[in-house]
């Protein structure tokens, strides 16, 4: 853990926000190389990625905003804060689906060819973001004894989680955790490895970047139920997650049915 990864004097470089941007540029400039290697055109794939992208952190703040509101019926201003905290995954890149969607259809570009284009740029961008959350000390798992466990410092926000769980003392040491961070980046990597076989094999358009999406998902979703441990400000009802994730899994077959059958 190392949430400032640079200080001088009172000017920071923090981790997380550090790796957000590190992420977003990482990502879009690999989905635009693959794309462009497969010869699609060059104003259309940055207009597609850049727009994509810039979708995310709105979507996610606003996912965060509604699963957690006791955050920011205390602050509303938090709401338009720039600083890089408080943002649901998931929201952000169903927005970046909904606006990707939009911008492909307004210049007529083929969805499916960009989406398998993205795939690598976006396992690198939730890589590198889950990443920084290790760093950050944020988005840790659930006490384990398993070798897997990581100790976090004293005085560290999964440090204050435990004590808040009852876990520890006020004046214990911290116990170990499933590093629920690194087990996502873990299953992006694994995911886009599939992914890349697909299309090595000669997929249908669209089929690796589905197979990668409902992959992804259930990384996410056994994270979320068996490893993660969830904020105190987390209010939406237990079954929100399983919904969405068992959701997503579930279009995205379907799909892979369609397009492996259809015609191209």
């Amino acid at each position: 853990m190392k949430p400032v990864l640079l200080a001088i004097g009172t000017l920071e470089l923090r981790a997380y926000s550090t790796m957000i941007v590190v992420a977003a540029v990482a990502g879009v400039t690999v989905a635009y190389l693959v794309a462009r290697r497969r010869g699609m055109p060059a104003r259309g794939v940055l207009a597609f990625f850049v727009g994509s992208a810039l979708a995310v952190p709105v979507g996610a703040r606003l996912l965060h905003i509604v699963l957690n509101p006791s955050i920011y019926s205390d602050d509303p201003a938090r709401a338009v804060s720039s600083q890089a905290t408080g943002f649901a995954l998931y929201g952000g890149l169903l927005l970046a689906a909904l606006v990707g969607w939009l911008i492909a259809r307004r210049m007529r570009l083929d969805l499916w060819r960009l989406a398998d284009a993205g795939v690598p740029g976006i396992a690198t961008g939730l890589v590198l973001v889950r990443f920084g959350c290790f760093l950050n000390g944020c988005c840790f798992g659930h006490p384990t004894d398993s070798p897997l466990g990581v100790t976090f410092p004293s005085g560290s926000l999964p440090h204050l989680w435990e004590m808040g769980q009852g876990l520890v003392g006020i004046f214990g040491a911290p116990i170990p955790l499933h590093p629920a961070q690194l087990y996502e980046a873990t299953g992006a990597v694994l995911a886009l490895i599939v992914a890349a076989a697909l299309c090595h094999r000669g997929a249908r358009d669209g089929v690796s970047f589905l197979v990668f999406v409902a992959m992804f998902s259930s990384v996410r979703w056994a994270n979320w139920d068996l490893f993660r441990g969830h904020p105190t400000s987390f209010s939406a009802p237990d079954w929100f997650y399983p919904v969405v994730y068992g959701a997503l899994i579930l279009v995205c077959g379907v799909l892979v049915v369609v397009r492996s059958r259809g015609s191209r």
